[in-house]
């Protein structure tokens, strides 16, 4: 099978995530309207809604979400949902086996270091633009490090 967006007008910024059974070519099955974004992980698709609702396939997993990242193992999506602009802060989310699992709140950024392992910024002092870098494994909270970072860069 294929995913694919389908824009209605060139140049628009949102789409019809559609997917295409490549066995037969039967014609394609409108999975979600109204996404911004997306990416295939393992057999599904993550996509991302224009009022930042976060979907598996079609089902929703996240809400105001402001950032999201698959992890290597195609499994699993982590996420920052119910994103507050003034704190610059959200909760971390981790969905895995069809369940959505609260890893902690307060976290402005994270990226997802390996299958089982990612960083985060919590205690983010929005005045200082800086938190503490926190590393967790599983869905377990992090262990402080001693380190105040803006930002972290996924490569």
């Amino acid at each position: 099978k294929m995913y694919f967006m389908d824009t209605e007008k060139e140049k628009s910024e949102s789409g019809v995530l559609k997917l295409l059974n490549l066995s037969d070519l039967s014609g394609c099955e409108t999975v979600i309207k109204s996404i911004e974004d997306f990416e295939v992980m393992g057999n599904n698709a993550v996509s991302i809604a224009l009022n930042d609702d976060l979907f598996l396939n079609n089902e929703k997993i996240g809400q105001n979400v402001q950032s999201y990242q698959t992890a290597e193992d195609g499994k699993s999506v982590v996420f920052i949902d119910n994103f507050n602009v003034v704190d610059n802060v959200g909760r971390l989310q981790v969905y895995k086996n069809g369940e959505v699992d609260n890893i902690t709140e307060g976290v402005h950024d994270f990226a997802v270091i390996s299958e089982n392992t990612l960083a985060y910024i919590g205690n983010f002092n929005k005045a200082e633009g800086r938190g503490t870098l926190y590393i967790a494994s599983g869905i377990k909270s992090g262990r402080a490090t001693d380190v105040m970072v803006q930002s972290i860069i996924r490569y």
